[in-house]
């Protein structure tokens, strides 16, 4: 019968390869951000009715497991992780190049909430944020590759912009605040 725990992690301390660490060490904490922001893209990928934005936030996953990969195993383990290069981030720079041509996308605030999925992926651009300032903390301990910082800030303005995208198509107004 399979268990889901390890027994290991209690007392504070987690195993990450041979080594014991604090349970919120930089290091976890940064793991457990991205680990939020790849379950909060898979609740927005639930969420979406579009195919096609399901199968680009699939894509999503798929780079944010890679990148918990390259911190996880570049700083305590000798298994090479899968590569993280500068065309993910590239990709996301013309897919956001492609919305902003379809979309005005004002640098406004926008009132979240028009849409469902909208609403979501707001949600998941701000979590996305949280996930690249405690990489970014991180990277002051271990090393952290300008492409993975650089993809996740990318990747909260792609949220961003996926969101727009949504009440676009959806043809619903969004607003700004009133101030």
């Amino acid at each position: 019968m399979a268990v889901f725990f390890t027994g290991m992690g209690d007392g504070g301390v987690s195993h990450v390869g041979q080594e014991k660490l604090s349970k919120d060490s930089h290091f976890l904490e940064a793991l457990g951000e991205l680990d939020e922001t790849n379950s909060i893209v898979g609740l927005v990928r639930a969420q979406v009715s579009d195919t096609e934005i399901q199968e680009k936030l699939k894509g999503v996953q798929e780079s944010l497991f890679i990148i918990q990969a390259n911190i996880a195993m570049g700083a305590f383990s000798q298994v090479i992780a899968p590569p993280f290069t500068q065309d993910k981030t590239q990709g996301l720079e013309k897919e956001i190049a492609a919305i902003a041509k379809l979309v005005s996308l004002e640098g406004k605030f926008i009132i979240s909430g028009e849409t469902p999925e909208g609403a979501w992926l707001d949600v998941a651009r701000t979590v996305t944020r949280r996930a690249e300032r405690r990489l970014v903390a991180l990277s002051r301990e271990h090393a952290v590759s300008l492409e993975i910082l650089s993809y996740m800030n990318r990747l909260s303005s792609y949220f961003y912009a996926l969101a727009r995208l949504v009440a676009f198509k959806k043809e619903v107004e969004e607003n700004h605040p009133s101030y």
